[in-house]
């Protein structure tokens, strides 16, 4: 059973553990809520280990899911380089062929005047 640490109500209810509360984003990345302390926190799966980042947010109320899932979103694309998690040949074929030179990247094709 997973808990919607995403709405205040939910979190209200929570016991007070050690051990945030994760929810999962994408793959190998999760935001984190400590139940007690009311902390928020990031870990990645990054370079075959989990990477662990505490939050510093200052809001409180509906504003903290959305602050905390921003927050860790910079933390992951900073550890990251900003890749997407999931980029496929389709993805690339697709920014290929959107940023590719008007003449078709073929140097024979262009001409000098």
């Amino acid at each position: 059973m997973t808990t919607d640490i995403s709405k205040v109500g939910s979190r209200k209810r929570l016991a007070a553990q050690r051990e945030p509360y994760w929810r999962k984003l994408q793959k190998g990345r999760y935001v984190g809520y400590r139940a007690g302390a009311d902390t928020w926190h990031a870990r990645i799966y990054v370079n075959g280990a989990n990477a662990f980042k505490a939050l510093d947010l200052s809001v409180v109320g509906d504003q903290a899911w959305d602050t905390a899932k921003m927050h860790a979103e910079a933390w992951f694309a900073e550890l990251t380089g900003g890749a997407k998690p999931h980029y496929r040949v389709d993805d690339a074929i697709t920014d290929y062929v959107e940023h590719r030179p008007s003449d078709g990247g073929n140097p024979a094709r262009t001409r000098q005047n």
